[in-house]
């Protein structure tokens, strides 16, 4: 029997667009200076679990499945032009991106009795993500 902490972890790891994207954000923040390489994914974790929530609450916000899309396209030329933006830029453009992937999660996610354990799960996993691809990104580059 799968627990609740065990679905959260398993769910970013089975769609290719969070999976993707976290990769990615994890890549593009280990080729950033400074406090950058951990507020960048630390603010994608924090934003996904607000939009979590909001899309718990049975909010509905149309094109959600085509901002995740971009997220995937747009974070990964991010990371293959190697990209430096304005601090408060990138981290909004990670939070942007990461409202959405959380607000598509809200709906899936179980009662509220097991909801802390869900979210749990998929925060770990999701940190996990970025931590590999700061880790695939900053070796490829000399970073780490």
């Amino acid at each position: 029997m799968v627990t609740r902490w065990q679905a959260g972890f398993n769910h970013p790891l089975r769609g290719w667009d969070h999976l993707l994207a976290m990769l990615a954000v994890g890549g593009w923040a280990a080729q950033q200076r400074g406090a950058l390489r951990w507020r960048l994914p630390l603010t994608f974790v924090a934003v996904m679990g607000v939009g979590g929530l909001v899309g718990y609450s049975g909010a509905e916000l149309p094109g959600v499945e085509w901002v995740i899309g971009g997220s995937v396209l747009i974070f990964a030329l991010l990371v293959v032009s190697r990209a430096r933006l304005q601090p408060g830029a990138m981290m909004s453009l990670v939070g942007f991106f990461a409202f959405f992937h959380g607000f598509a999660r809200g709906p899936e996610l179980p009662g509220a009795t097991s909801l802390l354990l869900f979210g749990a799960g998929f925060t770990a996993a999701t940190v996990l993500l970025h931590g590999t691809g700061q880790r695939i990104c900053g070796a490829a580059h000399g970073v780490i």
